[in-house]
């Protein structure tokens, strides 16, 4: 299942960080170089005292809500037994254990987990001697599956925020993927962040973006790297330079109704839209909500958020 292009972590030990020396081609042109400062980003997940209310929740802890929408076991009711389950965006070790048991404690038996991320996670955490338990991974692109999953091969698809870390223009295929690979009876384990928890941050426009730093937005970009010239993307001067002005503060497409957050982590964004705007990809994605929970927490940037935990079926 392992698609052919695949990112691969090398360790920089001068810099002590893991840096992608190979990314998809979706990836590195012409959308960019992805995520900076990968183990910076990484690391919250495996950090011991991680908890719901101030952590950057994984799979597990969205997995203990989604239990707790009424009828839950009647949705998932026709979901075959060792049914094959596919995590997309995988940062946390304990994703496919935690799914495993998700589907295990409403009767299905023997569930085959999947796992695949941009980055390389696995390498990741061997290094600091963690494996994935219950879970086969592969590099993967969530808007490309089809040379490694076929029309309606997969019984669960999970994202724990993906559409939250993944730029505006990739989440209509991915969502359209979803919907391509579940069985008929399949199920999506989809969970997001809509823009409310961001309103009260600076913001600043895409058009002062570019008057003032000289930058285009451009809403392929992972993070301020993308956004620098071609000739300039390693000169870390500048980086630093683009990164003292913008991060923590939210990039505005008002006409889109998009909110770019620029984080301290190498300034990488996270993307976020009103609810009505991820109810419009879902339906366009040929997908809809059976059941949704919802509830508050804190971010990794401190920030408090309403997070949505939905459970989605192909619209027939």
């Amino acid at each position: 299942m392992i698609l052919k292009e695949q990112p691969r972590l090398r360790h920089n030990k001068v810099l002590n960080v893991f840096i992608v020396s190979q990314i998809p081609k979706r990836i590195s042109h012409p959308l960019g170089i992805g995520f900076d400062q990968i183990e910076l980003f990484l690391k919250e997940y495996i950090r011991k005292d991680r908890d719901e209310k101030t952590s950057t929740p994984d799979l597990g802890l969205s997995l203990s809500h989604i239990e707790k929408i009424e009828g839950i076991e009647e949705m998932l009711s026709g979901i075959r037994q060792s049914p094959l389950c596919l995590i997309e965006g995988c940062t946390s070790p304990n994703n496919g254990k935690a799914l495993k048991e998700f589907i295990e404690k409403i009767g299905i038996n023997n569930p085959e987990i999947h796992a695949i991320d941009l980055i390389d996670v696995k390498t990741f955490l061997r290094n600091y001697g963690i494996e994935m338990p219950m879970t086969t991974f592969s590099v993967g692109d969530a808007t490309n599956l089809r040379k490694s999953y076929s029309d309606s091969s997969v019984d669960v698809v999970a994202q724990d925020f993906l559409l939250n870390c993944a730029p505006y223009t990739t989440h209509l295929p991915i969502m359209q993927e979803v919907k391509r690979i579940l069985t008929p009876q399949g199920k999506g384990l989809i969970c997001f962040t809509d823009q409310q928890c961001i309103l009260g941050q600076e913001q600043i426009t895409y058009q002062q973006v570019q008057k003032e730093l000289g930058l285009r937005f451009n809403e392929d970009a992972f993070c301020i790297r993308d956004l620098l010239p071609d000739d300039k993307r390693y000169d870390l001067d500048l980086k630093e330079k683009v990164l003292n002005e913008l991060k923590g503060k939210v990039l505005v497409n008002g006409r889109e109704d998009r909110y770019t957050l620029v984080t301290t982590e190498g300034g990488n964004f996270e993307f976020f839209q009103p609810f009505d705007s991820y109810q419009k990809i879902l339906l366009q994605s040929g997908l809809e909500i059976e059941g949704m929970e919802k509830s508050s927490g804190i971010d990794r940037n401190g920030i408090t958020c309403v997070r949505y935990r939905t459970v989605l079926r192909k619209i027939k």
